[in-house]
């Protein structure tokens, strides 16, 4: 018999962790990766690399438009101006209150999961806390 708490106990307490490890099977880096990579929800990632691809594209046209407007090309300030336009109309479209009505229910409802999850959180650490850890 030897009590939990003392120098005794260290060594208890390192040769049962030495003696998980051991137990545990090593995992290469590659391998780990490889099972990563598996777990990962690959057709979302490539609609969202698709999406990024397109937006580069466009911003790198019209910059191009920009950069030839700056230089005096007067057919890409016209459309560069027609592009103007289109964004400003549709924009006008836009049905802007239903917008931050719908952002704002989206932020109330975040704001109470976070909250929610922190409640439960604290919870569970004070319920941890109240259990001796002497005794029967």
């Amino acid at each position: 018999d030897q009590p939990a708490w003392g120098p005794g106990s260290t060594r208890t307490a390192t040769s049962a962790a030495a003696s998980a490890a051991a137990a545990t099977p090593k995992v290469s880096e590659e391998e780990a990766k490889r099972a990563w990579l598996a777990r990962l929800d690959a057709p979302s990632w490539g609609k969202a690399a698709s999406a990024m691809a397109q937006v580069v594209h466009e911003a790198a046209e019209m910059a191009a438009l920009t950069e030839a407007c700056d230089s005096g090309d007067d057919e890409s300030c016209d459309l560069l101006s027609r592009e103007e336009e289109a964004k400003r109309a549709w924009l006008a479209r836009l049905d802007v209150p239903s917008w931050g009505a719908a952002a704002a229910a989206v932020s109330a409802v975040a704001s109470k999961v976070q909250q929610d999850a922190e409640e439960k959180a604290k919870q569970a650490w004070l319920a941890r806390l109240d259990q001796p850890a002497w005794g029967p």
